[in-house]
C-alpha cells in the first residue's frame, strides 16, 4: 500500500465517513428487516383481516402491504446511495 492510501485511511476524517456510512446502512438494514418481520408476523396473527379486499379492489391487504414493503426496500436503496453520494462528494470537495 502506498503512502497516499496510508494516510486516507489513517485519517480521522475518513474513520469518521466510514463510522457513518456503517450507522445508516445498518439503520436501512434493520428498517427493513423489521418491516419483512411484520409483514409476516401479521400473516400469522390476523390472516382473516389479511384475506380482505384492499379498498375494494381485487387485491388482498397483505399483497398491497407486500407491494409497500418492495417500494420501501427500493427507496431505502436509492436514499442511501444519494446520502453516500453526497457524503463522497464533501469529503472530495474537503481534499481539493
Amino acid at each position: 500500500m502506498d503512502e497516499l492510501t496510508r494516510q486516507i485511511i489513517d485519517s480521522p476524517e475518513f474513520k469518521r465517513l466510514l463510522k457513518r456510512r456503517s450507522r445508516l446502512r445498518w439503520g436501512f438494514t434493520a428498517l427493513l428487516v423489521v418491516s419483512y418481520v411484520l409483514y409476516g408476523l401479521a400473516g400469522v396473527w390476523f390472516p382473516e383481516a389479511m384475506a380482505r379486499p384492499f379498498m375494494g379492489s381485487a387485491m388482498s391487504w397483505i399483497m398491497a402491504i407486500a407491494y409497500s414493503i418492495m417500494a420501501l426496500a427500493v427507496v431505502t436503496a436509492l436514499w442511501y446511495v444519494r446520502i453516500i453520494g453526497k457524503l463522497h462528494n464533501v469529503r472530495r470537495r474537503g481534499s481539493e
